[in-house]
């Protein structure tokens, strides 16, 4: 485990992991942290295209780009961010094409997405408001999305900045 701080600092030193050689990963859904192990053994990175949707988390690009910023794993969180960004820009941007289930499921997970990335410094975010900034009149008008709305303030401020710039830039 010398490739990731995290785990070498939890074996190799006074914690309870190191003399147990357990390491618990509760807060970490199981098909991420099989896809983690992964990662750390072979040093390659997960195909996400091919696993879009795990039952747990929802998503294996979130979860490479949650857990490689979680255990400082640079490679893992850029190409889970990069894939999850695409992943939001597609689908957003096909929007009027979705079927109701697929946009409550799409609404509920730009819910997830905004609540656990970072405000300060998450391309993420940026990419969410991209994606809705071409979308935004059919999406405004869906009750889900007012909805999600009301239950992030942060989220509805950041989108109604974002709706100012698009309509001064204009």
């Amino acid at each position: 485990m010398q490739r990731c701080g995290f785990f070498k600092a939890a074996c190799d030193s006074e914690f309870k992991e190191s003399k147990t050689a357990t390491i618990t990963l509760d807060n970490d859904v199981p098909d991420g942290v099989d896809m983690l192990l992964v990662y750390l053994y072979t040093l390659e990175l997960p195909n996400l295209a091919n696993k879009q949707v795990y039952p747990q988390s929802g998503s294996a690009a979130r979860d490479a780009y949650f857990l490689g910023d979680k255990y400082n794993l640079p490679c893992l969180r850029d190409h889970g961010r990069t894939t999850l960004i695409h992943q939001i820009r597609t689908r957003l941007n096909t929007w009027y094409e979705k079927e109701d289930a697929m946009k409550e499921r799409w609404i509920r997970f730009i819910g997830k997405v905004w609540k656990w990335t970072i405000e300060d410094s998450d391309q993420v975010r940026e990419a969410i408001l991209d994606a809705l900034m071409s979308t935004s009149q059919a999406i405004i008008e869906d009750g889900r999305f007012q909805a999600l709305m009301k239950e992030n303030e942060e989220f509805l401020m950041a989108f109604l900045r974002a709706l100012a710039k698009k309509a001064i830039r204009k």
